[in-house]
Protein backbone atom coordinates (compact mmCIF):
# COMPACT_ATOMS: atom_id res chain seq x y z
CA UNK A 1 0.00 0.00 0.00
CA UNK A 2 1.24 3.71 -0.89
CA UNK A 3 -0.67 6.69 0.12
CA UNK A 4 -0.23 10.05 0.61
CA UNK A 5 -2.11 13.30 0.96
CA UNK A 6 -3.73 15.07 -2.38
CA UNK A 7 -3.38 19.29 -2.92
CA UNK A 8 -6.61 19.51 -1.34
CA UNK A 9 -5.82 17.85 1.68
CA UNK A 10 -2.49 18.95 2.31
CA UNK A 11 -4.22 22.52 1.70
CA UNK A 12 -6.78 21.68 4.72
CA UNK A 13 -3.45 20.83 6.97
CA UNK A 14 -1.88 23.91 5.57
CA UNK A 15 -4.89 26.08 7.15
CA UNK A 16 -5.74 24.52 10.03
CA UNK A 17 -1.80 24.58 10.95
CA UNK A 18 -0.65 28.01 8.88
CA UNK A 19 3.17 27.83 10.92
CA UNK A 20 3.85 24.01 9.75
CA UNK A 21 4.81 23.37 6.50
CA UNK A 22 2.48 20.39 4.77
CA UNK A 23 4.11 17.28 5.19
CA UNK A 24 4.14 14.58 2.08
CA UNK A 25 3.10 11.31 3.91
CA UNK A 26 4.35 8.15 2.68
CA UNK A 27 3.40 4.74 3.26
CA UNK A 28 5.89 1.81 2.32
CA UNK A 29 7.36 3.76 -1.00
CA UNK A 30 5.74 7.00 -3.09
CA UNK A 31 7.78 7.61 -6.11
CA UNK A 32 6.17 10.99 -6.81
CA UNK A 33 9.21 13.18 -5.07
CA UNK A 34 11.61 11.27 -6.57
CA UNK A 35 10.42 12.66 -9.90
CA UNK A 36 10.72 16.25 -7.69
CA UNK A 37 14.08 15.46 -6.49
CA UNK A 38 15.55 14.70 -10.26
CA UNK A 39 14.31 18.21 -11.39
CA UNK A 40 15.97 20.21 -9.10
CA UNK A 41 19.32 19.21 -10.22
CA UNK A 42 18.32 20.78 -13.65
CA UNK A 43 20.14 24.17 -12.71
CA UNK A 44 18.34 27.55 -12.63
CA UNK A 45 14.75 25.52 -11.88
CA UNK A 46 13.37 26.65 -8.85
CA UNK A 47 11.66 23.42 -7.80
CA UNK A 48 8.98 23.15 -3.93
CA UNK A 49 10.99 20.50 -2.34
CA UNK A 50 7.71 18.94 -0.01
CA UNK A 51 8.86 17.89 3.82
CA UNK A 52 7.91 13.79 3.61
CA UNK A 53 7.22 11.56 6.48
CA UNK A 54 7.53 8.17 5.37
CA UNK A 55 5.58 5.56 8.09
CA UNK A 56 6.49 1.63 8.00
CA UNK A 57 4.14 -0.83 10.01
CA UNK A 58 5.10 -4.09 10.77
CA UNK A 59 3.46 -7.03 9.57
CA UNK A 60 -0.07 -4.87 8.77
CA UNK A 61 -1.79 -6.72 6.08
CA UNK A 62 -4.88 -5.78 4.42
CA UNK A 63 -7.18 -6.09 7.80
CA UNK A 64 -7.87 -2.60 7.49
CA UNK A 65 -11.63 -0.82 7.02
CA UNK A 66 -10.13 0.84 3.59
CA UNK A 67 -9.77 -2.63 2.36
CA UNK A 68 -12.96 -3.89 3.01
CA UNK A 69 -12.59 -6.11 5.97
CA UNK A 70 -15.48 -6.38 8.13
CA UNK A 71 -14.57 -6.21 11.86
CA UNK A 72 -11.16 -4.05 11.52
CA UNK A 73 -11.63 -0.65 13.12
CA UNK A 74 -9.21 1.84 11.50
CA UNK A 75 -10.68 5.30 11.34
CA UNK A 76 -7.51 6.96 11.12
CA UNK A 77 -6.04 4.49 8.25
CA UNK A 78 -9.50 4.54 6.64
CA UNK A 79 -9.54 8.43 6.38
CA UNK A 80 -6.23 9.13 5.15
CA UNK A 81 -6.77 6.46 2.47
CA UNK A 82 -9.59 8.35 1.31
CA UNK A 83 -7.84 11.28 0.28
CA UNK A 84 -5.01 8.82 -1.03
CA UNK A 85 -3.53 6.65 -3.67
CA UNK A 86 -4.61 3.33 -2.03
CA UNK A 87 -2.67 0.09 -4.03
CA UNK A 88 -4.98 -2.74 -4.10
CA UNK A 89 -2.33 -5.25 -6.12
CA UNK A 90 1.42 -4.20 -3.73
CA UNK A 91 2.92 -7.15 -2.66
CA UNK A 92 6.53 -7.82 -0.58
CA UNK A 93 9.21 -9.49 -2.64
CA UNK A 94 9.90 -11.19 0.92
CA UNK A 95 7.86 -12.55 3.75
CA UNK A 96 10.86 -11.81 6.57
CA UNK A 97 11.70 -8.01 7.31
CA UNK A 98 15.30 -7.36 6.41
CA UNK A 99 14.58 -8.53 3.26
CA UNK A 100 11.27 -6.55 2.14
CA UNK A 101 12.29 -3.58 4.01
CA UNK A 102 15.80 -3.86 1.38
CA UNK A 103 13.81 -4.13 -1.60
CA UNK A 104 11.49 -1.75 -0.29
CA UNK A 105 14.25 1.02 0.30
CA UNK A 106 16.67 0.08 -2.44
CA UNK A 107 14.32 -0.67 -5.24
CA UNK A 108 15.81 -3.90 -6.01
CA UNK A 109 14.96 -7.53 -5.52
CA UNK A 110 16.54 -9.79 -3.00
CA UNK A 111 18.14 -12.26 -5.63
CA UNK A 112 19.99 -8.61 -6.78
CA UNK A 113 20.76 -7.32 -3.07
CA UNK A 114 21.43 -10.83 -1.96
CA UNK A 115 19.42 -10.31 1.11
CA UNK A 116 17.34 -13.38 1.52
CA UNK A 117 17.45 -13.75 5.44
CA UNK A 118 17.75 -11.12 8.36
CA UNK A 119 21.71 -10.63 9.16
CA UNK A 120 21.93 -10.58 5.30
CA UNK A 121 23.47 -6.90 4.73
CA UNK A 122 22.58 -5.18 1.34
CA UNK A 123 26.38 -2.63 1.95
CA UNK A 124 27.84 -6.22 1.76
CA UNK A 125 26.77 -6.97 -2.22
CA UNK A 126 26.27 -3.14 -2.91
CA UNK A 127 28.36 -0.81 -1.08
CA UNK A 128 27.55 2.01 -3.68
CA UNK A 129 23.57 1.44 -3.14
CA UNK A 130 21.79 4.59 -2.81
CA UNK A 131 18.64 3.87 -0.83
CA UNK A 132 15.16 6.30 -0.63
CA UNK A 133 16.15 8.09 2.71
CA UNK A 134 19.87 8.34 0.94
CA UNK A 135 18.62 10.36 -1.63
CA UNK A 136 16.77 12.74 -0.45
CA UNK A 137 19.80 12.79 2.14
CA UNK A 138 21.83 13.55 -1.15
CA UNK A 139 19.49 16.40 -2.22
CA UNK A 140 19.65 18.44 0.99
CA UNK A 141 17.42 17.22 3.13
CA UNK A 142 17.30 16.45 7.01
CA UNK A 143 17.17 12.20 6.72
CA UNK A 144 16.00 11.04 10.62
CA UNK A 145 15.18 7.58 11.39
CA UNK A 146 12.60 6.72 14.30
CA UNK A 147 11.71 2.83 15.04
CA UNK A 148 11.98 -0.02 12.83
CA UNK A 149 12.44 1.35 9.52
CA UNK A 150 15.78 -0.83 7.90
CA UNK A 151 15.58 -3.22 10.65
CA UNK A 152 15.00 -3.38 14.87
CA UNK A 153 18.70 -4.94 15.10
CA UNK A 154 21.46 -2.69 15.74
CA UNK A 155 23.70 -5.12 13.30
CA UNK A 156 21.40 -4.50 10.46
CA UNK A 157 21.51 -0.36 10.32
CA UNK A 158 22.82 1.54 7.74
CA UNK A 159 24.03 4.95 8.43
CA UNK A 160 24.83 5.71 4.58
CA UNK A 161 21.28 6.43 4.18
CA UNK A 162 20.27 9.30 7.36
CA UNK A 163 22.02 12.49 8.42
CA UNK A 164 21.91 11.64 12.15
CA UNK A 165 22.07 8.41 13.91
CA UNK A 166 19.05 5.98 13.60
CA UNK A 167 17.43 6.00 16.67
CA UNK A 168 15.83 2.70 17.33
CA UNK A 169 14.28 3.38 20.60
CA UNK A 170 14.23 6.08 22.80
CA UNK A 171 14.82 6.13 26.67
CA UNK A 172 12.65 5.47 30.15
CA UNK A 173 10.94 2.34 31.51
CA UNK A 174 9.05 1.46 28.61
CA UNK A 175 12.05 1.36 26.65
CA UNK A 176 13.79 -0.44 28.59
CA UNK A 177 11.13 -3.12 29.13
CA UNK A 178 10.97 -3.85 25.63
CA UNK A 179 14.42 -3.84 25.32
CA UNK A 180 14.14 -6.86 27.93
CA UNK A 181 11.45 -8.37 26.61
CA UNK A 182 13.84 -8.30 23.35
CA UNK A 183 16.55 -9.72 25.16
CA UNK A 184 14.33 -13.06 26.55
CA UNK A 185 14.97 -15.06 23.36
CA UNK A 186 11.38 -15.07 22.34
CA UNK A 187 9.53 -16.84 25.62
CA UNK A 188 6.46 -15.02 27.14
CA UNK A 189 2.97 -14.09 26.42
CA UNK A 190 1.88 -14.33 22.93
CA UNK A 191 -0.57 -11.19 24.03
CA UNK A 192 -1.01 -8.45 26.34
CA UNK A 193 -3.44 -6.16 27.31
CA UNK A 194 -2.25 -3.51 30.19
CA UNK A 195 -4.83 -0.84 31.30
CA UNK A 196 -2.46 1.96 30.42
CA UNK A 197 -2.07 4.56 28.39
CA UNK A 198 -0.82 4.57 24.50
CA UNK A 199 2.60 5.51 25.64
CA UNK A 200 3.04 2.55 28.14
CA UNK A 201 3.85 0.25 24.90
CA UNK A 202 6.85 1.39 22.52
CA UNK A 203 4.70 2.15 19.74
CA UNK A 204 2.93 5.32 21.85
CA UNK A 205 5.83 6.03 22.61
CA UNK A 206 7.27 6.12 19.14
CA UNK A 207 4.40 8.06 18.28
CA UNK A 208 5.39 10.87 20.87
CA UNK A 209 8.49 10.87 19.65
CA UNK A 210 8.13 11.23 16.18
CA UNK A 211 5.46 14.31 17.00
CA UNK A 212 8.10 15.48 19.23
CA UNK A 213 10.68 15.37 16.03
CA UNK A 214 8.65 16.62 13.33
CA UNK A 215 7.76 20.21 16.01
CA UNK A 216 11.69 20.33 16.10
CA UNK A 217 12.20 19.60 12.29
CA UNK A 218 9.43 22.15 11.32
CA UNK A 219 11.32 25.33 13.05
CA UNK A 220 14.45 24.60 10.70
CA UNK A 221 14.98 25.83 7.12
CA UNK A 222 16.00 22.24 5.46
CA UNK A 223 13.59 19.94 4.43
CA UNK A 224 13.19 16.56 6.04
CA UNK A 225 12.77 13.09 5.27
CA UNK A 226 11.20 11.74 8.25
CA UNK A 227 10.85 7.94 8.72
CA UNK A 228 8.87 6.29 11.40
CA UNK A 229 9.28 2.70 11.69
CA UNK A 230 6.03 1.12 14.59
CA UNK A 231 6.80 -2.33 15.70
CA UNK A 232 3.29 -3.57 15.81
CA UNK A 233 1.25 -5.69 14.62
CA UNK A 234 3.85 -8.34 14.52
CA UNK A 235 4.10 -10.36 16.96
CA UNK A 236 3.61 -10.76 20.23
CA UNK A 237 0.12 -9.13 20.30
CA UNK A 238 0.91 -6.43 22.89
CA UNK A 239 -1.51 -3.02 22.72
CA UNK A 240 -3.16 -1.30 25.51
CA UNK A 241 -6.32 -2.76 26.88
CA UNK A 242 -8.91 0.08 25.15
CA UNK A 243 -8.19 -1.74 21.98
CA UNK A 244 -8.86 -4.86 22.63
CA UNK A 245 -11.91 -3.86 24.28
CA UNK A 246 -13.32 -2.35 20.51
CA UNK A 247 -13.51 -6.21 19.51
CA UNK A 248 -16.24 -9.13 20.77
CA UNK A 249 -13.97 -12.05 20.31
CA UNK A 250 -17.35 -13.80 19.44
CA UNK A 251 -17.26 -12.06 16.08
CA UNK A 252 -14.29 -13.57 14.77
CA UNK A 253 -14.03 -16.78 12.54
CA UNK A 254 -11.33 -19.14 13.14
Amino acid sequence: MAVSFSQARQEEIQARSPGMKSPLLVAFLLVSPLASLRAADTPHQHVLRPNVLFIAVDDLRTSLGCYGDPLAKSPNIDSLARSARLFQGAYTHQAVCGPARTAMLTGRLPDNTRVWHNRNLFRNTLPDAVTLPQLFKNSGYQAISLGKVFSGDERELDPASWTAPEVLRGEGPGWKNYALARGSGGKGTACDAADVPDEGYPDGMLAQLAIDTLETLDQKQEPFFLAVGFFKPHLPFNAPKKYWDLYDPAAFSL
